[in-house]
């Protein structure tokens, strides 16, 4: 099998970098335009083989000489067997050398990463403002691992002295062996070897050989029987070229050789040595280069780095990267800044080592600490730029690394730093930088949840990005800022604020309005055809209240008819539909086919929630024949997945139309393409898709009473979403899981099984603040307990969950108000009320902790539950000190729920505990006067604040309660007189808004 080889110009690939192209055989069609992009930015060699493997042996002794494999990333390399996959590429992380996936095809990132780990990759296809652009990081990465001429002819100039190995090219095997045994030699190590490694003869093959002589102190010859072969190269030019030239010959036998045989073909050729005895080989070659000063720059750190360098990238020496490895890192620790960069990119992509971000990172922070040195000291603008991007690329990585805290400092001190030299940098280049540390401000509370915060953040990048589009009116920089645009509407739907979305997105609209009406281009059509999509989906299905009708307002000077905006979210999703079906008239383009099926699709859904089953029909139709065409024409993981959600789509468009043999058909098929995905590549968004089939199909059993197999549907997808839950607790995870349990207890119902239906809204209501593994164990304790007080076995359910109570007991420890409150649940079951009661308010007390620590409405809203559920247990039990404490407890946490989010369906509820505190009050030897009149002034602020009906309520329940107190006190009758007055004029009030409500 032949190793071809293309570099610029057919030139030579002597010397050069060596990139070796490895993929399916499918997808050999990517060679020329991958190569082209490599070759044009790096001078290098790029071998390829267009012919099966027929010796792996030497296929892999090829491969272990690569600097860098470059590996297409498609839909066939990732699903089918190849060479690429199964041999090349685990060879490559296996033996430390750099591997370059580029992305073919869109929708492969979670299918790429279960097949090839936590590798990096680029993606042409992928744009993002917040990123270095393709073209840039992939250049970036080349020259990070591709040594270039200049910086070759350096390390070259750093070699001491220099031999020339002759062999025949059928003992390559053994000139590279005799290499590694010259340099075992440690005063050679800083000798360089001349061969002819990929040499493909040319017409000035001679005068090639004839320049490495000159420079060469020494000829190495590597001897072997294959070198009386008549004629060869060896024997009729390199053997007398070097006689000629005077050069000292080293006559190293490899394989045991006539040496009659070998006079007779080459003249005066010295005794033999035997190459594999160490010490007759370094005594040769320290009488052959006695007269050259080895070694003399030991200490210089720049030095070693060279040779450090030559030896990682097999520059005239063999590749040996434990000896680069000890050089570059004897230069970084000696603060040589290459150096230092050339460690972080070694970790970072596996350059000669195992990959390994964690210490990539440490030498990136010295790396950040000597350009700080250095800037400090030498105040220039060249030196802040090197401390700015160092701080930069520090942060990236802490955030690629989860290091949240860390990435958050590092991008606040890049900010820092580059307001500091603002005055001094380019308009530009000084805005340029702060929107990139704000936008890593923003992927870092992003990521933490922290949605409010991300959000100011990416506001400032954005109007940053409008402040460069405004001095550069170009359509580079408004395809930026609509990117950017796009995506933070993306964030502020993920913060559940709708409106702020709809807002982004109209922002959105108008620049890629502006840029089609500047450039009528397929990209920016689709553009524009993708804001009006999201423009349709955030009206489609967010909450749409008054804040959607004034962002309209501001916008079209009109209010957005709040209660049907259905004319608008069609006409949005028509429009798109349409601006694409035009792109698609003059080109076939794949991710503009994929976007019109999930338009047409979203049209379908829109039709569906108005029950228009004609329209939903068409709609529906014409998105699953885009979805049959796609995975006809190329049958991706994305085409795939694009089919999947139509089947799913279909199916619920005849589940809603009681066509119950076409839904089955239509939830089975997408179970299939689950399946597949699942069978090939387990991601977590498959066994998402797995999980809901099943859910699907029995929710279809369910709708036709076939309870049994209702059962078996919905358990295959809560075994699913257990094991979701216990390797990721995203919020996505939980949702799904309480979903499962939730259509257990119907069923649950539907079977008569009411207690365990009670035990699965138990389950689920504990979900939302635990991970996956404790929600596990409770899902235990409560499945056990249910058993054990029905008295006997569930009959309509096998017992699928475990009993072993001690170990969850052992873990239910770790977070001790859940334990407490179980065996608060526990004691009551029994009737120790006592006990139960001292057990509630230990776990409230230990659930408090998480309170001080989290204080936000969810976790107000379960220490409103603590109370709640202690204070009715006290209550019942005439226990009326506790209920009284805990009445006020639940009343507090009540109003801050309250402050919060001004919600009416607290009002209630507040007004509900001040009754029980005065109901309460003599029971406890409380006066409840005081609490009467603070009863009166909230309910008196809260209705001069909001007239409604619950408002009036409030009042007209204080006021009464209030009145009443003060009849039985000695208070003015002033008082009573205008208190009395107010009350009758609240009951008219309410009276009438009663009557008004009713009609």
């Amino acid at each position: 099998m032949a190793l071809f080889c293309k570099t610029r110009n057919d030139s030579s690939p002597q010397g050069k970098p060596k990139v070796y192209f490895a993929c399916h055989p499918d997808d050999f069609k990517y060679f020329d335009t991958i190569s082209d992009e490599i070759l044009t930015e790096v001078n290098c060699a790029v071998f390829y083989h267009t012919q099966p493997i027929e010796n792996e042996e030497a296929h892999l002794r090829d491969l272990s000489e690569m600097n860098l494999i470059v590996i297409p990333i498609t839909t066939k390399f990732l699903t089918t067997p190849s060479a690429a996959r199964d041999i090349e590429f685990p060879f490559s992380q296996q033996n430390h050398i750099p591997v370059l996936p580029l992305m073919q095809e869109p929708g492969l990132v979670d299918d790429f990463n279960k097949v090839c780990g936590n590798v990096q990759f680029l993606d042409k296809s992928a744009r993002d403002d917040t990123a270095i652009s393709y073209e840039e990081k992939f250049k970036n990465f080349l020259t990070s691992i591709l040594v270039g001429d200049e910086l070759a002819e350096e390390i070259r100039n750093a070699f001491d002295a220099y031999i020339f190995l002759s062999y025949r090219k059928k003992d390559r095997a053994y000139a590279q062996e005799l290499m590694r045994l010259i340099h075992e030699n440690d005063f050679c190590r800083d000798v360089a070897i001349w061969y002819d490694e990929f040499l493909i003869p040319g017409e000035n093959f001679n005068n090639t050989i004839a320049d490495a002589l000159m420079k060469s102190k020494l000829f190495a010859l590597a001897i072997t029987p294959n070198l009386l072969e008549n004629p060869n190269y060896v024997m009729t030019t390199e053997y007398p070229m070097a006689k000629n030239a005077g050069k000292e010959i080293l006559a190293a036998e490899l394989v045991p050789t006539d040496r009659a045989a070998l006079e007779n073909h080459y003249a005066d050729i010295p005794e033999k040595i035997d190459a594999r005895h160490s010490q007759t080989l370094a005594n040769a070659l320290i009488n052959a280069l006695d007269s050259i000063v080895l070694r003399k720059n030991d200490t210089d750190p720049r030095h070693n780095f060279f040779i450090g360098l030559a030896y990682l990238s097999g520059i005239d020496v063999e590749k040996n990267p434990e000896r680069a490895l000890s050089l570059i890192t004897f230069a970084a620790e000696h603060d040589l800044p290459e150096a230092i960069e050339k460690l972080v990119t070694m970790y970072k992509t596996g350059e000669g080592v195992e990959r390994d971000l964690e210490k990539a990172i440490k030498w990136q922070e010295k790396l950040v600490e000597v350009y700080r040195k250095q800037f400090e000291t030498t105040d220039t603008e060249e030196n802040a730029l090197l401390y700015l991007a160092s701080l930069l690329t520090l942060g990236d990585f802490y955030f690629n690394s989860y290091h949240y805290d860390n990435a958050r400092t590092a991008y606040q001190t890049a900010l820092d730093t580059t307001l500091s030299i603002s005055e001094r940098l380019n308009d530009n280049l000084s805005l340029s930088y702060q929107a990139r540390c704000y936008d890593g401000m923003g992927q870092v509370e992003k990521s933490v949840e922290n949605l409010n915060q991300a959000m100011q953040y990416y506001h400032h990048s954005r109007k940053i990005r409008e402040t460069i589009l405004k001095a550069n009116d170009t359509i580079e920089a408004s395809f930026d800022l609509w990117n950017s645009l796009i995506h933070q509407g993306e964030l502020e739907t993920a913060a559940d604020n709708g409106a702020g979305a709809y807002e982004v997105y109209l922002d959105a609209e108008l620049i890629a309005v502006s840029i089609h009406t500047k450039e009528e281009t397929p990209e920016s059509s689709y553009c524009l055809a993708v804001s009006w999509y999201q423009l349709g989906n955030v009206l489609s299905y967010e909450n749409i209240n008054r804040e959607f009708s004034r962002v309209h307002k501001k916008y079209f000077n009109c209010e957005l008819d709040t209660q049907n905006v259905f004319s608008e979210v069609e006409r949005y999703y028509l429009a798109a539909s349409g601006l694409l079906e035009s792109i698609l008239i003059h080109s076939d383009d794949t991710e503009t086919q994929y976007k019109l099926s999930a338009v047409t699709g979203a049209l379908a859904d829109l039709y569906l929630r108005e029950s228009d089953f004609t329209n939903a029909t068409e709609w529906a139709n014409d998105s699953h024949t885009i979805a049959l065409m796609l995975i006809q024409e190329n049958n991706t993981i994305q085409a795939r997945r694009t089919l999947f959600f139509s089947h799913c789509r279909m199916g619920h468009l005849a589940q809603a139309q009681d066509q119950t043999e076409n839904a089955t058909y239509h939830f089975r098929e997408a179970l299939t393409i689950a399946n597949r995905f699942c069978e090939t590549l387990p991601t977590l968004e498959f066994r998402y898709y797995l999980a809901d089939c099943y859910e699907n199909l029995g929710d279809l059993a369910f709708h036709e009473k076939e309870l049994s197999s209702a059962h078996q549907y919905y358990r295959e997808a809560l075994m699913i979403r257990e094991a979701l839950i216990r390797e990721t607790e995203s919020f996505e995870a939980r949702k799904a899981l309480k979903e499962s349990y939730e259509k257990l207890e119907k069923l649950a119902e539907a079977f008569g099984d009411y207690f365990l239906a009670f035990e699965f809204f138990s389950i689920r209501s504990f979900i939302k603040p635990l991970s996956g593994h404790l929600l596990k164990l409770i899902a235990d304790l409560h499945y056990l307990k249910a058993w054990k007080n029905s008295g006997e076995k569930p009959t309509s359910y096998p017992n699928y969950l475990s009993s072993n109570n001690k170990m969850y007991l052992k873990e239910l420890a770790k977070h001790p108000h859940l334990l407490l409150q179980l065996q608060a649940a526990e004691a009551k079951y029994l009737g120790n009320i006592d006990t139960a009661l001292r057990l509630y308010m230990d776990a409230n007390r230990a659930h408090q902790a998480f309170f001080d620590e989290y204080d936000d409405e969810e976790r107000n809203q379960d220490l409103y539950f603590d109370y709640w559920n202690i204070e009715g247990l006290a209550y019942e039990n005439q226990r009326f000190a506790i209920a009284f404490t805990y009445c006020r407890k639940r009343l507090e946490a009540q109003k801050r729920i309250f402050e919060k989010g001004k919600k009416e369906e607290n009002v209630k509820i507040i007004t509900d505990a001040y009754v029980r505190l005065l109901e309460l009050a003599p029971d406890t030897d409380t006066s409840p006067l005081p609490i009467a009149e603070e009863f009166f002034s909230f309910a008196q602020k809260l209705y001069s604040e909001n007239t409604s009906l619950l408002a009036l309520d409030c009042m007209t329940v204080a006021t009464e309660k209030l009145l009443n107190l003060y009849r039985e006190t000695k208070v003015s009758c002033f008082k009573k007189l205008a208190l009395s007055r107010k009350l009758r004029r609240y009951r008219r009030l309410k009276k009438k808004a009663d009557k008004k409500a009713a009609t």
